[in-house]
């Protein structure tokens, strides 16, 4: 889904559970009487609180805090829910706790609720489990709040570039242009605190960054455009690639982020980029060669190559990197004696060229 991206992401990591583990949640919640023990929680609404305003645009973001009253078992799966007026129940997530919790430990979930666009108005947000706990009454959390049209502290991000189903060819680091509107009453001010992120194929591949906006101070409706360098560390797949970028208006406080924005929903803007190996438009393909010795890979680039900016990396099957270095008149070696045996792809980054990589076998 598009919109997975809280203020908060740590909190957000908690909740992502890996596609892999879809079919042992499935069987779990079938077969095993184990994962549906006996447990009791209580589940607590931390934002937003009873009778805040909560911007009418479609969706917001609730965080409920669960407190385990009874240990909850390792392998304990929970499903949590959530309504809005008693209507539109969705699954937050299928809260699978591996490792179990003790009594007294508290644990943070986010989910989202779609809600009316209807100022004025309140509206009843419920977050609760459904099913395997001891006692039941105190499994919602429940909160009243009230829609209105515009918030004193809100922008809203829209990503402009790259652009939807645009080819990119080296990873390292992307430029992104980015639309920043005042959609508050207050002024974004220049030199406001901004912690920027955001997710690369639904994980957290993008690290936080703390940065100023060094735009012009925007008043209600006014808008800027900004550019931002953003680093990925996973290896882009051949086909689709998804990216979100979250550009969150926060202020510093020691070493906290406090956000200021009070819509997060619409600071989060998300984009699809295709990646094809063959195009009339694409820079000229080039091949390399990994010759392996004991302890090392040694990448040597088969055709003449100028530019020193040039990097060879090493990921493991999932996209992740392993090791890179600087390649040097062509050549570069990576070590592999540590690696575990398994698949491995080997690549090299050009701005000027676009390199076939190359699987390895350990």
């Amino acid at each position: 889904m598009k919109h997975k991206l809280r203020n908060n992401i740590f909190v957000r990591k908690q909740l992502n559970l890996p596609k892999m583990k879809t079919l042992f949640l499935s069987t779990c919640l079938l077969i095993s009487a184990f994962c549906l023990r006996a447990q009791d929680v209580q589940m607590t609404f931390i934002t937003p609180t009873e009778k805040d305003s909560v911007k009418a645009n479609g969706k917001i973001s609730g965080t409920c805090q669960m407190k385990v009253l009874k240990d909850l078992p390792a392998a304990t799966i929970l499903n949590i829910y959530s309504t809005v007026n008693g209507r539109d129940k969705q699954l937050v997530t299928a809260q699978l706790f591996q490792t179990g919790y003790p009594a007294g430990q508290s644990i943070n979930l986010t989910g989202d609720f779609n809600i009316p666009n209807k100022p004025g108005e309140n509206v009843v947000l419920r977050m609760f489990i459904d099913g395997g706990d001891l006692d039941p009454t105190n499994d919602t959390a429940k909160i009243s709040v009230r829609m209105v049209s515009q918030m004193a502290n809100d922008i809203s991000v829209k990503i402009t570039s790259p652009t939807l189903n645009e080819r990119r060819y080296n990873w390292t680091t992307v430029p992104f242009k980015l639309l920043i509107k005042n959609e508050g009453t207050n002024d974004f001010p220049t030199g406001s605190d901004i912690l920027l992120g955001g997710t690369f194929n639904d994980q957290p591949e993008i690290d936080e960054t703390l940065l100023k906006y060094n735009g012009p101070t925007l008043k209600t409706n006014d808008t800027a455009s900004v550019t931002v360098n953003i680093p990925i560390k996973r290896w882009a797949y051949i086909g689709e690639n998804d990216i979100c970028v979250f550009y969150n208006w926060v202020e510093k406080r020691g070493q906290n982020n406090i956000p200021i924005d009070q819509a997060s929903p619409d600071n989060l803007d998300c984009i699809k980029i295709v990646v094809q190996m063959n195009s009339i438009n694409e820079p000229t393909i080039k091949e390399f060669s990994v010759l392996r010795t004991q302890n090392n890979l040694q990448i040597v680039l088969d055709t003449d190559f100028e530019n020193n900016e040039n990097q060879a990396f090493l990921y493991d099957i999932k996209g992740h990197i392993i090791c890179s270095t600087k390649m040097i008149n062509g050549t570069a070696s990576l070590p592999i004696d540590n690696l575990p045996k398994g698949a491995y792809v080997v690549n090299v980054a050009s701005s000027g060229a676009f390199y076939t990589p190359h699987i390895f076998i350990k």
